[in-house]
């Protein structure tokens, strides 16, 4: 019977925290909160570059997507707002 009130209890958590998810998401899209953020890849005449966002909600995976398979530094700045925000180390790359 334990384990029957723990699965219940569990769920009922679940459920409760999708409704607050669902609820803050549509919240903070009222605010106007931007949720599709795409990153996007800034070349540099160092040979270097920089990811640039347009909303600080993109995912480190996408931010990475952007990096060119053949960079070869062994970090990166991630900016919004012409200010660095993040810096990304990147692991198997550099000189």
């Amino acid at each position: 019977m334990t384990n029957m009130n723990n699965d219940s209890t569990l769920n009922e958590v679940v459920t409760r925290m999708r409704r607050v998810e669902t609820r803050l998401t549509a919240y903070m899209a009222s605010q106007g909160v931007e949720f599709n953020a795409q990153p996007r890849w800034v070349p540099e005449d160092s040979g270097a570059g920089h990811i640039e966002l347009t909303a600080l909600t993109a995912s480190l995976t996408v931010c990475l997507s952007v990096v060119p398979k053949d960079y070869p530094f062994d970090d990166v700045d991630v900016m919004h707002g012409g200010r660095v925000v993040a810096v990304l180390y990147l692991e198997g790359t550099g000189q």
